[in-house]
């Protein structure tokens, strides 16, 4: 495991984990550097803050590439002044992975959605490119259950959920 283990920073669940993931206590080897990344005192490296399925809040190493003074939080996807990334949920918690075939200059977000755009490509947040989404005519859909996060989008020629073409319940 890499990272930061400490027995305080253990709750019944993940979700209790990620519910209370403002009450973590790193060890003195690191330090807050903002949202939820920390940086090693001693080796420079930069952490992230996550919760495993037990309940486990630790910091995992983030890669060397990342930026991490200029990022910034898109909720799924995550920017650097020079990088696009986007957060996977795993068993062991939130990973960010570096999302490539981006043009960072023309990157946006589609606001509280699983999707992201740039002038060549549509993405969504588990799977990257999303070949057949059209990016001139690509908008979110509405939700068959109301939810206020946007799992669903559509193009002038397909519905979409992640990348996957559907055809039933969406407006």
């Amino acid at each position: 495991m890499e990272g930061d283990e400490v027995e305080a920073n253990k709750w019944s669940s993940q979700k209790d984990c990620f519910d209370n993931i403002d009450n973590f206590i790193p060890s003195e080897e690191f330090e807050w550097v903002k949202l939820r990344i920390y940086k090693h005192k001693k080796d420079s490296t930069f952490h992230y803050l996550t919760c495993r399925y037990d309940g486990l809040g630790y910091l995992y190493m983030l890669s060397d590439n990342m930026h991490v003074e200029s990022i910034y939080d898109h909720g799924e996807f995550w920017t650097d002044k020079n990088s696009v990334y986007y957060q996977y949920d795993i068993s062991d918690g939130i990973r960010i992975f570096k999302l490539d075939s981006v043009d960072r200059a023309s990157f946006e977000t589609f606001g509280e959605s699983i999707y992201a755009k740039d002038k060549y490509h549509i993405f969504d947040s588990r799977n990257g490119i999303i070949e057949e989404a059209d990016v001139e005519s690509f908008e979110l859909a509405s939700n068959p259950d109301s939810s206020s996060f946007v799992y669903y989008g559509k193009d002038n020629f397909n519905y979409f959920f992640w990348d996957e073409i559907v055809t039933s319940d969406v407006k």
